[in-house]
Parts: structure tokens; C-alpha cells; sequence
């Protein structure tokens, strides 16, 4: 399983995204542009995300995406219709510090069963 951060600095410096490793391939980028992530989530079955702008035109050649997290309080960047069209499932996780590791890294678990 390919997971992708594509504004993992947005999260924070403090929080130790090792976890994640044990669930599979891991790529972070600091920071994307809608067109990076485009080229960036080709191959992702999860991405995660804070401010990055989730729509067609940046995730339309992700192919095996499953599931999208998003750290952030809200789901406005997100296009929920064209996600729901496509089967992807979308997860929204309020998080302090280290737990978002633990409540996300979850639902990456549970994605890689399926």
C-alpha cells in the first residue's frame, strides 16, 4: 500500500509520522500544489492531507485511491460528490498531536485488509 502526505508541514514538525511505515510505502511532501498532487497520487491508495485542494483535475489519474485523509476541522477542499462517483472513501480527523497517527493510521489499516 502507497501512502501519500501531500502537505505533511501543515501538520506539524512535533508529530512523529513513523507509524505509518509498518502499513506500507510512505512518500511526505512538505507542501502541493493542485498539479504536484495530480503527478503525486498517481499510484497513492491513501492520501493525506490538510489544505490541499481534492477534486478531479488533482486526483483524477490516482487509480488505486481508496481513501482520503484529511487533518484539518473542515472538508471544504474536498470535491465530495466526484469522490463519492468514484468510490473513495473520505475521512475527516480532528487531531492533537500524536493521536492523529493513531486514529488515521487506523483507517489506513483498515484500508490495506480490504
Amino acid at each position: 500500500m502507497k501512502i501519500v502526505f501531500l502537505d505533511a508541514k501543515t501538520i506539524g514538525d512535533d508529530i512523529d509520522l513513523s507509524g505509518y511505515d509498518a502499513l506500507g510505502e510512505v512518500v511526505k511532501y512538505g507542501f502541493s500544489t493542485p498539479e504536484e498532487a495530480r503527478e503525486r497520487t498517481k499510484d497513492a491508495d491513501v492520501i493525506v492531507l490538510n489544505k490541499v485542494v481534492i477534486n478531479e483535475q488533482s486526483i483524477g489519474e490516482a487509480e488505486h485511491l481508496k481513501l482520503v485523509c484529511v487533518t484539518a476541522t473542515g472538508t471544504n477542499n474536498l470535491d465530495k460528490e466526484y469522490l463519492d462517483q468514484r468510490g473513495i472513501a473520505f475521512k475527516l480527523q480532528y487531531f492533537r498531536a500524536k493521536r492523529m497517527v493513531i486514529n488515521n493510521g487506523g483507517k489506513c489499516a483498515f484500508c490495506a485488509e480490504k
